[in-house]
């Protein structure tokens, strides 16, 4: 899936699937996006990435910016899994930083 970023503030208003963009051929973005999706800050951790992912079923979420709530990034359950491989363990007290994927504004039109 994919982050919808308002390009005025580059905030976060909706996240579109695979098979939100599947089901519906020819729909309009805005009509098919989950609005207010669930999301994380760039400061949790690792961790709590995968937890909220588990809670929501969900396999990615946006990262945001969490002093002035833009969208910095993507994180997936393959980047913690990564992570975790790296590190060997990805427990609660595990002091792991969030790495998000830098979004490519050039690559998405909005």
């Amino acid at each position: 899936g994919l982050p919808v970023i308002d390009p005025t503030d580059e905030r976060l208003v909706g996240f579109v699937s695979k098979s939100d963009l599947t089901s519906r051929d020819g729909a309009v973005v805005e009509d098919v996006m989950t609005q207010s999706p669930v999301s994380i800050v760039d400061s949790d951790l690792a961790f709590e990435a995968l937890e909220i992912m588990r809670q929501f079923e969900v396999r990615s979420l946006p990262v945001l910016d969490g002093e002035h709530g833009r969208c910095v990034g993507l994180i997936t359950m393959d980047d913690v899994a990564k992570t975790k491989a790296k590190s060997g363990t990805c427990e609660g007290g595990d002091d792991l930083a969030l790495r998000a994927l830098q979004l490519d504004k050039d690559s998405v039109d909005m």
